[in-house]
């Protein structure tokens, strides 16, 4: 899909379902590659795992469904994590005229696919964490891995039978890796 004028969050809204597997960068289109089925289960865990932590202990709220964030206004900057993660303090979500999400998540959490460039997800990374976002994790499924990035610090990368622990933000939270691709 191409356009011939730099959209605006809301434009990107109205595009309804059109533009379910797009997400919006500096005003122009991007396509997203579909997922794929161990994509898909890993992120059914990772929304488990978190999800429950996060309503167990009143932490906030957990965002699936590649919810949209405004990360950028002018040129708009729309970007959709697998699942974004907000604290208690920070919400309610202020309403927006577009629907999505414009206020920075504390964490977003991504799945690589076999389909992904690692340079495209990079790049969505520093987008989230040059905004304010306080953590990203990267699940992939090949080699089983977890990658925690922070803004400032190198990435740590965890092997399956390490613990993936995010104190600062996920307090108590505690999972062997593993857990995330039985």
């Amino acid at each position: 899909m191409t356009v011939t004028r730099q959209m605006t969050a809301v434009d990107f809204a109205r595009l309804g379902t059109r533009a379910e597997r797009f997400e919006l960068i500096r005003g122009e289109l991007r396509e997203m590659s579909p997922v794929g089925s161990e994509h898909g289960r890993v992120l059914v865990r990772c929304a488990l795992y978190f999800g429950s932590f996060v309503l167990d202990n009143g932490l906030g709220e957990l965002y699936g469904g590649d919810p949209g964030v405004i990360l950028e206004h002018d040129p708009a900057t729309v970007r959709a994590p697998d699942l974004a993660f907000v604290s208690a303090e920070r919400l309610p979500l202020p309403p927006t005229e577009s629907s999505f999400m414009d206020l920075i998540p504390d964490a977003i959490i991504e799945i690589a696919s076999p389909f992904d460039s690692s340079r495209a997800l990079d790049e969505k990374i520093a987008d989230f964490l040059s905004r304010g976002t306080r953590v990203a994790l990267t699940f992939n499924p090949r080699p089983r891995t977890v990658s925690i990035f922070r803004l400032g610090h190198p990435p740590i990368t965890l092997s399956e039978s390490d613990d993936l622990v995010i104190e600062d933000v996920f307090p108590g939270f505690r999972i062997r890796v593993r857990k995330f691709f039985e």
